[in-house]
């Protein structure tokens, strides 16, 4: 069962989606990574995805660029389905990048989920 979460995060706009697991091992990948960078690289199609409980609200520390109060976080790279074990529960999700993200777990209700508040950027016009 595959749960499309949106566009979690970031610290222009932090925008937490929201999941519940029944505690068996998950599964993050992202997808579409925005970048306004001209030199795409490697290190630029990958995200950090925090987690943290649901009841205790995610904040972003602009000191030390890192979100606060999360109790796990796996370095995603694009299009790679990364495993995540997490106790039964609710949870946020946040992503550092911009990013489609994408939890999924291996049996029906494994894993279910609500989209981040923010919606996708519209694309750039280029000057063609």
């Amino acid at each position: 069962m595959i749960v499309d979460i949106g566009y979690p995060g970031d610290s222009d706009a932090p925008a937490a989606a929201h999941i519940t697991t029944n505690g068996e091992t998950i599964y993050f990948t992202a997808t579409d990574f925005t970048t306004d960078d001209l030199f795409d690289s490697d290190r630029l199609r990958r995200t950090t995805i925090s987690v943290g409980p649901a009841a205790t609200p995610p904040a972003y520390d602009q000191r030390s660029s890192s979100v606060v109060g999360a109790t796990a976080k796996i370095v995603v790279p694009q299009n790679t389905w990364i495993p995540i074990d997490l106790p039964a529960g609710d949870y946020w999700v946040l992503s550092a990048r911009l990013s489609t993200t994408n939890v999924a777990s291996c049996t029906a209700g494994g894993v279910t989920g609500s989209r981040a508040a923010r919606t996708a950027p519209s694309p750039t016009p280029s000057n063609s």
